[in-house]
């Protein structure tokens, strides 16, 4: 299975810190939080690792801190910007 989201993370707005640091995948009304823990590529990038999958995202300003790669973050999507493929191996 793939999970791909369109929406790019952005610092403060769709992304925040969480105290809880556990994997979770959950829905409230027309947004997805994902939560997971960030680790920041240093080329415009990011990936939020949930559990054993991994998401890669471009990063809009601002910018998350190089203080935050490492920590458990929040990410907000709308359900539209998400997309999930099943394939078999």
């Amino acid at each position: 299975m793939e999970l791909n989201v369109d929406d790019d993370l952005a610092w403060g707005g769709n992304t925040q810190p969480v105290a809880l640091g556990s994997p979770e995948l959950s829905e409230d009304g027309s947004q997805a939080a994902i939560r997971g823990r960030l680790t920041l590529t240093g080329e415009g990038g990011a990936v939020l690792r949930v559990g054993d999958s991994q998401l890669l995202f471009d990063v809009t300003d601002p910018s998350p801190l190089v203080a935050v790669d490492g920590t458990w973050v929040a990410v907000l999507a709308g359900r539209d910007s998400i997309s999930l493929y099943f394939y078999s191996l």
